[in-house]
């Protein structure tokens, strides 16, 4: 030990005296800080140049290999490591509805729930462990029964065909269409009515029924149905546009416009009605007061 410190001295005092830039160096602001401590402690180096007072401060702050080396315990260095899921690489996990195939409130139902899982799939974003472990915690009541029943080991494939043949659809063809082609408006607003008729439509398409894309039959069916005063003033929009999406929205504003008439149209009615009743009740008046005179 002594030994390799006379080497360590004899060899940064050669350092200094082959260097000659060594020698002119200044001590920093933390070296002189500690020589200035080791004073105050009456432990003063008692060094009286330049050269000597560098030398005692690196030999004070120079760190062996061992003590450079990270203090942490043997348990640490020796945990292994690896991720905590190896099969996906990844934290993150869908998002799904809660779906019970009760008709529960605030819950999905089985074509949205179904669509949620085809749109996930198709994105390929997550594997079908990670949908499989969020469609695990978002099935309740029944279906989560139905997913019990049939064990941790299922696939999504035999989840979702099990799902299917529990909640998918069981009408034919020929009565998907036949409520499709007598589907009318009623006394309900245009956007209601346009989304029951095409989810209708959106079923023809699964029965293979219709070809997707067929909007002109979804925009003659939707005219069809129409009501009688809203079908008049849209027969020019009808014969003008040709797509679905436009017609709807032309079909919503003159929905809006007849609302307002018939607005107008009942506080009219309303004004002269209460006009009619003030000028019988001034003529009722006029006749018990010259009665009155009369008689008087």
């Amino acid at each position: 030990m002594t030994s390799r410190l006379h080497k360590e001295e004899y060899s940064d005092k050669s350092g200094l005296a082959s260097g000659g830039c060594e020698q002119e160096r200044t001590l920093t602001t933390k070296e002189q800080t500690l020589l200035d401590a080791l004073r105050e402690l009456n432990m003063d180096p008692q060094t009286e140049s330049g050269e000597d007072r560098g030398f005692f401060v690196r030999r004070l702050t120079k760190k062996t290999d061992e003590e450079r080396k990270p203090r942490v315990s043997p348990f640490e260095y020796s945990m292994p490591r690896f991720s905590s899921y190896p099969e996906t690489g990844t934290y993150h996990f869908p998002k799904l509805s809660a779906f019970s195939g009760e008709d529960n409130k605030g819950e999905a139902t089985w074509d949205a729930f179904r669509y949620e899982i085809h749109a996930l799939l198709t994105e390929g974003t997550f594997t079908e462990k990670q949908i499989m472990l969020r469609l695990r915690r978002s099935m309740k009541g029944t279906a989560g029964d139905i997913l019990r029943r049939l064990g941790p080991g299922a696939s999504l494939h035999e989840v979702l065909k099990k799902l299917e043949s529990t909640y998918g659809n069981i009408e034919s063809q020929e009565s998907v269409m036949r409520k499709f082609y007598s589907c009318t408006q009623g006394a309900e607003e245009v956007t209601a009515y346009a989304s029951r008729l095409e989810d209708l439509f959106a079923r023809a398409i699964e029965l293979k029924a219709i070809k997707r894309g067929n909007d002109e039959i979804l925009k003659q069916v939707l005219f069809q149905g129409l009501k009688l005063d809203l079908k008049h003033i849209a027969q020019y929009k009808y014969d003008t546009i040709d797509d679905y999406d436009r017609f709807k929205i032309e079909l919503r504003r003159l929905e809006k416009d007849l609302q307002m008439t018939d607005k107008k149209r009942t506080c009219n009615v309303r004004y002269k009605k209460r006009q009619i009743s003030t000028t019988t009740t001034t003529k009722r008046r006029k006749r018990d007061v010259q009665t009155f005179q009369t008689t008087g």
